[in-house]
């Protein structure tokens, strides 16, 4: 069973063909047993699922796509105490 787990600190792993790849602090990864052996207390279970479902790719298998800036959620508008006319 495959199981996803979130990097406290960043890893160096290797995949299935034996070439050696980094994941970095805050990423998810589908760790095997034996790779969860190896750096155990450096990450946090997140969830567990069945091998024949889609895990997530290591970032160096995915697709690279342009880093975009961080947006700044829109505050609400407060509306202004209202004043009295003298």
């Amino acid at each position: 069973m495959t199981k996803t787990y979130q990097a406290n600190t960043p890893l160096i792993l290797k995949d299935a063909a034996g070439k050696s790849y980094r994941v970095e602090r805050g990423d998810t990864v589908a760790l095997s047993d034996e790779q969860y052996a190896d750096v155990a207390a450096h990450v946090t279970l997140l969830d567990t699922q069945p091998e024949s479902a889609n895990a997530p790719t290591p970032s160096h298998l995915a697709e690279e796509q342009p880093e975009t800036p961080d947006a700044t959620p829109a505050q609400p508008e407060t509306p202004k105490p209202k004043t009295k006319g003298k």
